[in-house]
């Protein structure tokens, strides 16, 4: 059940989830000499090297810039009304990186669906969307894989026919792996528009629901049966409905105002000049489960620690409910970040500071080799990198800018 680009290559895709979302790399190299009799419980600001990244928060970030800013920024708030695929269905916990996130008009949409689909969508006063996907298997029960969006239009109008379109237009996508596809009834959901695709052995359904101003897209896929991938697509749609129905959407004329860092966190954040859709943005904590590698461990971490908050920029930074809390949750840290602790290995920490921790890989993604996290106050933050030096100069200048006077 390969999906629109091919089993092997989404789960290649699951390794890179965390340089997705951390942007681009610089290195900066420095020193920094160590006093003979300091406490090495305590960490020594003199011997932090932030190289030339910043070791103070950002002045306050203000609003978007543009439409698309706006835009972004509304399908990050959405995330938070977007039902994981383990509520859905519980095994759904294997992640795919390449469709979780901002759907954006142009190369966004195009990277979720076909050209023809897309184009349908933009023709129809498209606004803005969010994916959400994962895969997963019970036992030796056959794999299932589910890919959810929520597409937002101007109104609910527009929904309506961006539906009708979208699922009339060709997908030649999925058309080029399928033998012909065949309308498919979604059980309890009459309106849904679905095609059925067969591709190597797995049934697989690509679903339109109209739902207000938005229209629910649903790409599931089972290795068992047609019935079970309708029967997936029918329970997100369920459970999608109430969820979205609770966002409280910003009105279209009011997306250029939108602010960019309301909480303030995200300025206080390092930055990165170059960085994915899905940065640059402070996340709900149910919107930042979206994005995690291993979520039954994010979960609990997130519940045990009270996480409220999580900047995403040049570094993942987590808001606890206390400092005892972040002092207390650098083991669930890493078991949230990575699928498998034992690919990585402890590797040398950071000068000057103490109670972080670094650790080396070798093979996978060459953006994640180096991965450093530690704590400052009541947060968390790691990072990831293609060299150590960087990692740790990462980590120095996160501390610095969380611990300045605000």
């Amino acid at each position: 059940m390969p999906g629109k680009t091919g089993t092997a290559a989404r789960i290649a895709l699951a390794a890179a989830v965390l340089a997705a979302l951390s942007g681009c790399t610089d290195v900066h190299r420095g020193a920094a000499i160590k006093e003979p009799h300091d406490d090495p419980n305590e960490v020594n600001v003199a011997l932090l090297d932030h190289g030339s990244y910043p070791d103070q928060p950002q002045p306050p970030l203000g609003t978007v810039k543009s439409g698309t800013g706006g835009s972004e920024v509304e399908a990050k708030r959405m995330a938070t009304n977007i039902a994981l695929p383990t509520q859905v269905s519980p095994e759904l916990t294997d992640p795919f990186p390449q469709f979780t996130g901002v759907i954006t008009r142009g190369p966004g949409l195009r990277a979720l669906v076909s050209d023809e689909v897309a184009s349908a969508a933009e023709a129809n006063h498209y606004i803005t969307g969010f994916n959400t996907e994962r895969s997963g298997v019970v036992g030796s029960a056959p794999a299932r894989l589910l890919s959810s969006a929520v597409l937002r239009f101007a109104t609910p109008e527009d929904a309506a026919a961006a539906a009708t379109a979208m699922s009339a237009a060709p997908d030649s996508t999925l058309l080029r792996e399928s033998a012909p596809a065949t309308i498919v009834p979604i059980p309890g959901h009459p309106a849904t528009l679905a095609w059925l695709y067969q591709i190597d052995g797995g049934f697989n359904i690509s679903a339109y629901t109209a739902h207000g101003p938005y229209v629910f897209y649903q790409y599931a896929g089972s290795k068992a049966t047609v019935d079970a991938a309708a029967a997936l697509v029918g329970a997100t749609i369920d459970v999608q409905g109430p969820m979205i129905d609770a966002f409280a959407a910003t009105p279209v004329d009011k997306l250029t105002s939108l602010p960019i860092d309301p909480t303030g966190l995200l300025a206080r954040a390092v930055p990165v000049k170059q960085a994915s859709v899905n940065a640059i943005t402070v996340y709900a904590p149910h919107a930042a489960l979206h994005f995690e590698p291993n979520l039954d461990a994010a979960q609990k971490m997130y519940t045990e620690l009270g996480i409220d908050a999580v900047a995403v920029y040049r570094t993942w930074v987590y808001q606890t409910k206390d400092v005892g809390s972040a002092s207390a949750g650098l083991d669930q840290l890493l078991a949230a970040t990575v699928a498998s602790p034992k690919s990585y290995a402890p590797a040398p920490g950071v000068p000057g500071l103490p109670q972080a921790r670094c650790y080396a890989r070798n093979g996978g993604d060459p953006d994640t080799r180096y991965l450093c996290m530690a704590t400052a106050d009541r947060y968390l933050f790691k990072v990831t990198a293609a060299q150590d030096v960087d990692a740790r100069q990462v980590i120095s200048a996160q501390y610095l800018m969380l611990t300045a006077p605000k």
